[in-house]
Parts: structure tokens; C-alpha cells; sequence
């Protein structure tokens, strides 16, 4: 290749890269709108307005984050088994500009679920859990010692492929948002945490799901382990989770809407 070629494709690659940066930016304006609305016409008229969050364009711009250029190869990311009940994966990203972040995604295995229409309940093994059960089955001294490593937690919400997905998509929201309740609840103040709306699962990932592991309305949290001053989190976090033979492209989803809980 020439460095005539080489140029070029980088110029190509800048430009591709400053589109999906544009784009993940409207998608967490619109998220963070659609989460004002408590009614589901209300969501409708927002987001019908907004494009669905996005919508086609939420597709497109996570397969484009995945694969820019089609430049980075596939692999699987080591899984660290916090207990019986959860699984850590360690990534790491960076944002348009080159800063780096490493984080921490803990998922619970696939017998914990969010039930089926809900925002507020979890489920194991077919029991609705209690306050107290989550306290101490889901936020395990295991899963908060991993959250208690970082400065900055992100809480995530996503619903199942079934149900109309502008519906769908504002559930996945308020799973986020209780998921963050629940966990600003057990860690210091001083600790920021963000919620991220993903949506609504679409494209089931056959290699990702396992016998312990589903990826479709899980309880997943991020702890941010390290970053670069000034790293734009939400793009680092877009960036380390595309590419990975054991984790959902963010293609699978629906949206990628990133907001502040505190």
C-alpha cells in the first residue's frame, strides 16, 4: 500500500468514525427525552418525532462502531466467574480521539431475569425477588467489590425481541433506571453512575448465549475501571463492546442512550 493509499484510508476511516460519534450522540439526547415521558402514547408521539431513537440509524451506527472499516478482528473476551450467580468480562475502548477507558461488565447468569413486562421486579428461577434478595443475591459483596474498584458505574437496560419496540425501548430505559437505584443504594456518593438504554434485543448473538448466560433482559452492570483524562465514556464504552465473539454486537439492540443518574 502506497502512502497515498494509506491516507486515504484514514481519511476514510476519520470520516466514518465522525458519523457514528454524531450519530451515538443523538441517540442518547433522544434516550434521555423518551425517559421524561411516563405514557407509552407519550413515548410514541417523542420518539415517533426522534425516529425511533434512532431506529434504522441505531443499527447502523453500532455496526459501524463494531466494525470500522472492518479493520479489527473478532475476539472473545476472558470471563471471570465472580460467584455462582454472576460473570465479569473486562474490556476496553477508545473515544473518537484516541483516549482509552477499561471497564468491568458484569452480567448475572440467566436464571436472574427481569420479569417479563416489568421495570422494578427481577426474577430467579421463576421468584419475584424482594428488596433484600437483590441487596444480597444480585448485589453480592463479590459484584460490589468489583463496582467499589471504580469511580464511575453504568447501569444497563434491555427488554426482550417480543412487544412493539418503541414500547420496548422506553421499558429497557426504567431498567436502567431502577437498576441504578438499586445500586446508588450500596455504593458511596461518591461514586458517579450513568444509565445506559440499549433497548430492545432484536438480533439474538447464537455464539454469545450460553448455558449460564443470556443476553436479551439481563441485570448487567459496568464498572468504568480506568480512563483517560478527558475520555469520553459513552464512546469508549460503544467502542470496547463491538468486536467480541462471546458478547452482543451493539447491532443486536435498538438504541445506545447513555445518561447521568448522579
Amino acid at each position: 500500500m502506497t502512502i497515498i493509499d494509506r491516507d486515504q484510508t484514514a481519511e476514510r476511516n476519520g470520516r466514518t468514525r465522525r458519523r457514528i460519534w454524531s450519530i451515538y450522540s443523538w441517540g442518547s439526547r433522544a434516550h434521555w427525552i423518551s425517559t421524561l415521558f411516563a405514557s407509552r402514547a407519550d413515548v410514541a408521539v417523542t420518539l415517533g418525532a426522534l425516529g425511533l431513537i434512532g431506529g434504522v440509524a441505531a443499527t447502523t451506527v453500532t455496526e459501524a462502531v463494531t466494525r470500522p472499516g472492518k479493520l479489527t478482528a473478532r475476539t472473545a473476551v476472558p470471563a471471570q466467574r465472580l460467584n455462582d450467580n454472576a460473570t465479569l468480562y473486562g474490556i476496553e475502548g477508545r473515544d473518537e480521539a484516541g483516549r482509552r477507558a477499561a471497564f468491568d461488565l458484569v452480567v448475572l447468569n440467566k436464571n436472574f431475569d427481569w420479569v417479563r413486562g416489568s421495570t422494578t421486579e427481577l426474577v430467579k428461577d421463576g421468584k419475584i425477588l424482594s428488596p433484600v434478595d437483590v441487596a444480597r443475591e444480585v448485589l453480592s459483596t463479590e459484584v460490589r467489590q468489583s463496582l467499589l474498584n471504580s469511580k464511575k458505574v453504568i447501569t444497563i437496560g434491555t427488554a426482550s425481541q417480543e412487544g412493539d419496540i418503541t414500547a420496548e425501548t422506553h421499558r429497557a430505559g426504567l431498567r436502567a433506571r431502577q437498576a441504578a437505584e438499586w445500586v446508588g443504594a450500596v455504593l458511596p456518593a461518591s461514586v458517579t453512575i450513568y444509565m445506559l438504554n440499549l433497548g430492545q434485543y432484536r438480533e439474538p448473538c447464537t455464539e454469545c448465549e450460553t448455558g449460564s448466560t443470556s443476553w436479551q433482559r439481563p441485570f448487567i452492570v459496568v464498572a468504568v475501571r480506568d480512563y483517560d483524562q478527558g475520555a469520553d465514556i459513552g464512546q469508549a464504552l460503544a467502542s470496547a463492546m463491538g468486536g467480541k465473539t462471546n458478547l452482543p454486537s451493539l447491532s443486536a439492540y435498538t438504541t445506545f442512550g447513555l445518561t447521568k443518574h448522579r
